[in-house]
């Protein structure tokens, strides 16, 4: 679970990280996220965002292609604190992603050389022999109730 929003003061925070791997690409991310108080002390708003790009480590001889394995990972979050009464709060958030793949680390051919399709969605382009996956995913509305005890 993600830090909650606070209700006492606005507030921002930064994040980013830089890697490399021997004889793979560079590898960057960042995130970036901001506390609004809405309503003193009855609600308050946390936003959040983030961006990731693995340079991928795993050459594909056979073909001549570097770093396959390759990705960027983009997202955010919605984050919202309601406090009606002493007692009770309640949280709702939001969230989503996209994941992008150059490639994989495995590929599935026939004997006859020709790539096949996987089962997982991804997809095969023949004439230039590539393996690429892309995924969006947007998790459900969270709702936290702390009642009364």
């Amino acid at each position: 679970m993600s830090a909650a929003p606070g209700l006492d003061r606005v507030r921002g925070d930064v994040r980013a990280g830089l890697s490399a791997v021997h004889d793979g690409g560079m590898s960057y991310d960042g995130a970036i996220a901001v506390n609004l108080p809405l309503s003193s002390g009855v609600a308050a708003l946390r936003a959040s965002a983030f961006y990731s790009k693995d340079g991928g480590y795993i050459d594909n001889l056979g073909l001549g292609q570097s770093n396959v394995n390759r990705s960027n990972v983009h997202g955010g979050r919605l984050d919202l604190l309601l406090t009606p009464s002493d007692p009770l709060s309640i949280r709702l958030a939001q969230c989503c992603k996209n994941i992008s793949r150059g490639g994989q680390s495995s590929a599935d051919y026939t004997l006859s050389g020709t790539p096949r399709m996987a089962a997982s969605g991804n997809t095969v382009s023949i004439r230039n022999r590539s393996i690429s996956n892309s995924s969006f995913s947007a998790a459900p509305l969270l709702m936290i109730l702390d009642p009364p005890r």
